[in-house]
């Protein structure tokens, strides 16, 4: 958005601008000083997308270990003390612990020169604009309105959401862990849960069985990777243990008001940042559900920990629901549960072990035939294109990986418990590519192209189904077709 001439980045590069200038200008400014702080923010933030790793590459940084000291050589620019004392963890000499792990070193060593070279008056206009850009969405409808006409440019939305939702996403967002209890007390049995995990037992089974049969890892790999899979642990629905009462939790925020919305707001992000910090030296609790929400449509793996996070917002209609038929079941959540099992093996996750450290556990042989195969499924996405542009399968490449042994070994487990009638089959098809179906704004679809590491919807039912032979086989696709090419990628 920052650094390509396109007529189409022009037109999102002024519409960011003029958005700076009026939230600077609701915000107190007059025209001409809002113009100045728009376009010092614009400078700096120039500069810093410069600095940035491209998205596709930026997938692959791990982060590695740094002393203080080091730190501070790293990027001398940064007053590093003053900041560690800002956040409350103490000064430079008096941290909790002995190292702090930096993600993208190159990034942090540019910033230092970038904070050097913009001089103060810029870096206070850059911090002025995450300030108001930030909290406008708690303000007054006139910020809502301005932000509202600049994601109607770049995402293509016309109306704000309802107010009930805008509570209740609030709310989710200050007490996630409260209203989530509430969530799985009204809409989430205790069967949801035991089916859910019966079904990523025998998924995990599944994979299992497949690595014991995979001819192009060594040995040695090939166990380490099956130990790796038996580790990996599994947490479905809510967390074990739920947070304090309600009325605690609000004792712990302090001075929450029914008529002041902003300073609610205000309250509740520094008690998050203050808890968070709280954690700082301490034992990581590996199976904490962190930023993850039982309510969330969604699910995770995280690498880090070697675990997968199944919220019980997921284990709902139409993804999961114990009165319809299993095919729907396996084809819909089965395989986004095996998904996320097969994100520990993708580009990224295989190279952390099943402790989440990372290592160099597979043999230089067996990365090469990995390599050769992944490389199969980075071009085929890369070959789909929308709205003119072709989607970035190195970007996508995790996700995909995933996808297609999501959909493997979700259909195996099936397969495998059910022994079903061609019928079900194609309805497990069906469940799978309706789980995916939806209706999008080509604004947002444009932008999703350029930032986003899943591939659209769109091709993440026709690229994976048209590579997995028991689909052709049940839709009788013949060979040689758009869903059932001569050549196929395989990796899981």
């Amino acid at each position: 958005y920052y650094l390509k001439d396109s007529e189409g980045m022009a037109k999102h590069r002024k519409a960011y601008l003029d958005l700076a200038v009026t939230l600077f200008g609701l915000a107190g400014s007059s025209e001409s000083r809002a113009k100045e702080l728009a376009a010092d923010m614009m400078e700096v933030e120039t500069a810093l997308a410069a600095a940035m790793t491209p998205r596709d590459l930026e997938r692959n940084e791990h982060g590695r270990r740094y002393t203080v000291d080091e730190l501070l050589r790293l990027a001398p620019g940064i007053d590093w003390s003053g900041w560690f004392d800002g956040i409350g963890v103490g000064g430079v000499g008096s941290m909790p612990v002995g190292y702090l792990v930096v993600k993208n070193e190159q990034f942090l060593s540019a910033l230092s020169g970038i904070m050097v070279s913009m001089g103060l008056e810029k870096l206070k206009s850059y911090m002025r604009w995450q300030l108001v850009y930030s909290f406008s969405p708690f303000l007054s409808i006139e910020f809502e309105d301005a932000l509202l006409q600049y994601n109607k440019d770049l995402y293509g939305i016309s109306v704000l959401p309802p107010r009930h939702k805008k509570c209740f996403f609030s709310t989710n967002g200050a007490m996630d862990m409260h209203v989530s209890k509430l969530f799985v007390e009204t809409y989430f049995p205790e069967r949801s849960r035991d089916d859910a995990l019966e079904m990523l037992h025998e998924i995990r089974d599944r994979f299992n069985a497949s690595l014991s049969r995979k001819d192009w890892m060594d040995p040695i790999t090939r166990q380490k990777a099956m130990v790796k899979l038996q580790q990996m642990f599994m947490e479905v629905g809510h967390p074990t243990v739920w947070p304090a009462s309600t009325q605690e939790t609000f004792n712990e925020f302090g001075g929450i008001r029914e008529d002041t919305y902003f300073d609610n707001c205000v309250t509740t992000n520094s008690w998050d940042v203050k808890n968070t910090l709280k954690r700082l030296g301490k034992k990581v609790d590996k199976k904490r559900w962190g930023s993850s929400s039982a309510t969330d449509v969604n699910s995770y793996y995280n690498r880090k920990v070697n675990g997968i996070f199944i919220p019980a917002g997921i284990l709902q209609p139409p993804f999961y629901d114990s009165k319809q038929l299993v095919a729907r079941n396996y084809g819909s959540v089965g395989a986004i549960c095996g998904h996320e099992m097969t994100h520990g093996f993708d580009d990224v996750g295989r190279e952390y072990d099943g402790d989440g450290n990372r290592n160099g556990w597979w043999t230089p042989d067996v990365v090469k035939a990995f390599k050769e195969r992944a490389k199969c499924i980075e071009d085929l996405f890369s070959s789909y294109e929308m709205y003119g542009e072709h989607v970035n399968g190195k970007l996508t490449l995790g996700e995909s990986i995933a996808d297609s042994g999501g959909l493997k070994f979700a259909w195996e487990a099936f397969l495998h418990k059910y022994h079903p009638d061609e019928s079900m089959k194609r309805l497990f098809f069906v469940a799978m590519g309706q789980t995916w179906c939806e209706k999008t704004r080509v604004a947002s679809a444009k932008n999703s192209l350029l930032t986003d590491e899943h591939p659209p919807n769109k091709y993440r039912v026709i690229g994976t189904l048209s590579q997995f032979e028991p689909f052709s086989q049940s839709f009788g696709c013949p060979s040689g077709s758009a869903m059932n090419p001569v050549n196929k990628c395989h990796l899981w």
